[in-house]
Order: C-alpha cells, then structure tokens, then sequence
C-alpha cells in the first residue's frame, strides 16, 4: 500500500507542474516519490507501481481530451501509461547501481525517448522539460535540448532521495542542487556566432471560430472569413498610422477551412486580405492528395504572385490526422468517421520564405518534436513559426500546455517563437523567455519586429547527438543493472 501511495503521489506532482496548475517544482519531488516506491520493489510490483504513476500523471494532464470523448480520454491516459509501467521496472533495477543518481536520469530520458517514437509516431505530452518554462532549471534546455532538462529535472529528484540517506549525503545534495539551479538560472541562449541579427516586422492574426469545441468550423468559410476579417482590419490600421506596415502575416493551421488553391471561393478571400495588407501571408489549410487522402500544409501566398512556397505537417497525430488499424477501428467505433482520410507526412523540414522572413514552420503537435523543430532551425529558419489550430480545446488547459511547451523552444532554439492560433494562445516570445499574448476566443493581432538570427545555441548543434546518448546510456544502465542482479542471485544460491 505504502509503495502504492507514493505512486500515485508521483503521478500527480508530476501532473502539477503542468497547466492549469504549473508549479515547476512539483515535478522533482514527483521523481523523488517515484523512486522511493520501486526501490527495493520485485519486478513485477515495481511495472505496477510505474503504471499506477503513469495513470495518475497523464489522466489528469489529458483531461482536455473528454472534449472528444471520455473514451478516448481513457484509452489514450491507459496505455500511454504503459512506458511508465516499463520505467518503473527499469528504474527498480538501476536502483541498485552505486551511481543511480546518474542512472535514473538517462533512464527517463530513455522512455521520454521511446515514448515520443512509438506507437505510431508517439506522444511526447507530459515530458518533465515541458512544465519547466519558468523554472530555475530552465536554462539547461538551451545546452542540450529538452532531454538534458529533462535529465536535470530527474536528477534533481535524485538528490532529494540522496538527502535523505545521511546529514552527510544531505549536504552534497544541497550543493547538487545548488550547482543545477545556478547553471539552470544563469545561462541564458548561447550562440555559436557573434552576428547580430537582422530584424523584420509580422504580425501575427487570431480570427478567432464560430464555437470553440469539436464542431468549430461552422459554415464553410467562416473561419477564412474570421481570418481575412481580422486582417483587413489591421490593414486599415496601418492605413490609419496606428499600426506599422508588416513584412510579413502569420495566419493559424486551418484558418483557411476551404483549400484556396482549388475553390475560387477561398482564393478570393485570401487574395483581398493579402492585397489588403500588402505583404505575404503565410496560410493554414488542408489540401487533397489523390486519390484519397489529404495534407495539412502552411501556405505562403503572396499578394502578387499568389501561392509561392509550402509546408506539409511531417507528423500527422493519430486518430486525429489519420487512422492506424482503419479497416479494424472504423468498424467498431463509429466516431472515427469524422477521420474519412488519412493524412501524409510531409518529408521535408518546413523552412518557408515569407516577404523577408525565412522561418522554421511547425504546425500545431509538431511544437512538441525535438527533431522537427531542431531541424527546421538547423535548415536556415531565423524564427520558429507555430501554426495551431486549438479551437477544438478552447476553455480545456491543452492550449496553455502547447504554450508552454513553445516558451522552451524559444529558450532552446536562440530564436523568436511565433505562435499563430485560431483561439489562442497567439503569441510572441523571445529567445529569453519574454513574451506578449493575445486573449483566447477573441479575434486581434500582435504586430512587431522579429529578430532573425542565423546562429545556434548548443542545443540546437548536439541536441539530438545529447539525446541519443542519453537514451543509449539509459539501455546500457539497465543492462548493466540486470547483469548485477543476475550475478547476485548466483552467488546467493
């Protein structure tokens, strides 16, 4: 029972460094409880022990997805807890090893690794670097990307346990901890080039939907309508000299519901709001691909020349985007009709020339893609655009969650984030952590210079050499942990 407690106090301290509740610090004692209630712990209860913690922690944290029902809420929350059920009996076995407090770390970094892979494509939601925007920990993602923040926020948790063997051992965990926080305080994005950077004026545009929730769309083109609305406003803004002229316009994933490109309808809405503003819009819709399925693209569309330039959203979300096991599923569940066609992958990063702009465009979950954005900057993007569609869970904490998770990648990348929502939250931030937001469910615009930079920080240079060592340095403890207990058991019979 004791072990069991423990664990579902884990789950939800964990649970508690994310929004709606965000108190970073949650999440290190969460760590700490976690170990206490597998060590020692047989494997069997030990896989429990992790699946009762995976349960507590990702039940609450993916509540904004009763929205789309509560079956899908519960099957999603039930076996994505099922990585914690492994890295509970994985953590049990490097509990054993005299350097656990530097084995549990790459352990976790280990199943945020796997668990962001498989099965189909992953759910990276829940890493213990994404409710660390605000913490004194924070600076750690701009060395190595958020496995290295994550290794720091376990390790933490390690040293809370560590305190408690002795005064002795409580000292050096206090100077452990001490010694995180400080580099995690002080280090701010470091660049690898001395180049200032150039700067460029966009405005970014909330239009805002007809209803939040999973109908949002309304009549077709109302949400185009919203979009165009709203930037002819800013437009007759500038007209006026109460607003600058932007370089360059950011419209949210599906603020285009009708493809622009096929139905004139649409085009001539996109077109009059891009003349209107005189500059490039970079446009959020969905396009078909014969014979039968379809692609979420960001379109940049001049004023002039009109379609220029696209991206196609690499990583499709299952169950949303395209349908894994559709012959099975479809049968038996008869939501899953709203999902008619699968969605591709894109295959290239989303590097997009918009006016003078070059940007590293992600669409929506894609925010959450260590990969994806890392290689969107490493391909010449000078800012991050996020282009997201969050109407579906307005009024849930998904919004806020996403946020977050593109306040790190500003911290992380060296570059500006610029996140452009149907509802919200629309924003800008800054490479150290400012930021400037719009309302949720309310239509307007944030109009300003962007920095480009060209430079990058040490994150973005090894951050996926750092977390393919961490994880393989994960495996290697656990195989080492396991040859322990094997020769152990030997040598006692």
């Amino acid at each position: 029972m004791r072990r069991l407690l423990l664990a579902l106090a884990s789950g939800i301290l964990q649970f508690f460094a994310f929004p709606p509740i965000g108190w970073w610090w949650t999440a290190p004692i969460g760590v700490a409880a976690l170990l206490l209630a597998v060590r020692g712990a047989a494997p069997g209860r030990a896989a429990l022990v992790g699946l009762a913690c995976g349960w507590a922690f990702f039940l609450p944290l993916l509540h904004w997805l009763t929205v789309l029902g509560w079956d899908a809420w519960l099957a999603l929350a039930l076996v994505i807890a099922g990585w914690y059920a492994g890295m509970g009996l994985a953590l049990s076995v490097v509990a054993d090893l005299r350097w656990w407090p530097l084995a549990v770390p790459v352990v976790w970094v280990l199943q945020e690794w796997l668990r962001s892979r498989f099965p189909w494509g992953g759910l990276g939601w829940g890493r213990l670097a994404f409710g660390q925007p605000d913490s004194p920990l924070t600076g750690w993602v701009s060395l190595g990307g958020a496995p290295l923040l994550t290794a720091a926020v376990a390790l933490a948790g390690c040293l809370l346990v560590f305190a408690l063997q002795s005064w002795r051992a409580a000292a050096g965990a206090v100077a452990g901890l001490v010694g995180l926080t400080l580099v995690g305080s002080l280090v701010y994005p470091v660049t690898t080039s001395e180049k200032p950077p150039s700067t460029s004026r966009i405005a970014v545009i909330q239009g805002n939907v007809p209803q939040p929730g999973i109908d949002f769309l309304g009549r077709p083109l109302a949400v185009l309508s919203n979009h165009q609305q709203t930037t002819i406003e800013l437009a007759a803004a500038v007209r006026l000299g109460d607003e600058p002229q932007p370089d360059a316009v950011i419209w949210p994933e599906n603020s285009a519901d009708i493809d622009p490109v096929e139905r004139p309808e649409a085009r001539e809405l996109v077109e009059s709001a891009a003349v209107a503003i005189d500059a490039p819009i970079l446009v959020g819709t969905v396009r078909s691909v014969p014979p039968d399925r379809a692609a979420n693209v960001g379109l940049v569309w001049d004023p002039v020349a009109g379609p220029t330039d696209a991206y196609v959203k690499q990583h499709p979300v299952p169950f949303g985007e395209f349908l894994p096991l559709r012959p099975l599923l479809s049968r038996i569940i008869t939501r899953f009709d709203r999902v008619p066609r699968d969605f591709i992958a894109g295959q290239e990063p989303g590097v997009l020339t918009v006016g003078p702009a070059v940007i590293a465009d992600v669409i929506c979950f894609e925010i959450s893609n260590d990969e994806i954005v890392r290689t969107g900057v490493r391909e010449g993007g000078r800012a991050v655009v996020v282009q997201t569609n969050n109407a579906t869970y307005a009024t849930t904490a998904q919004p806020e969650q996403q946020f977050d998770i593109s306040r790190l990648r500003a911290r992380e990348t060296g570059r500006e984030v610029l996140v452009a929502a149907t509802t919200g939250v629309t924003a800008m931030i800054t490479p150290t952590g400012e930021w400037t937001a719009l309302p949720q469910l309310e239509s307007g615009w944030i109009n300003r210079d962007v920095s480009l930079r060209d430079s990058w920080t040490p994150a973005v240079q090894f951050g996926g050499l750092i977390d393919g060592v961490a994880s393989l340095l994960g495996a290697v403890m656990i195989g080492i942990g396991l040859w322990g207990r094997r020769r152990r058991r030997a040598v006692e019979r």
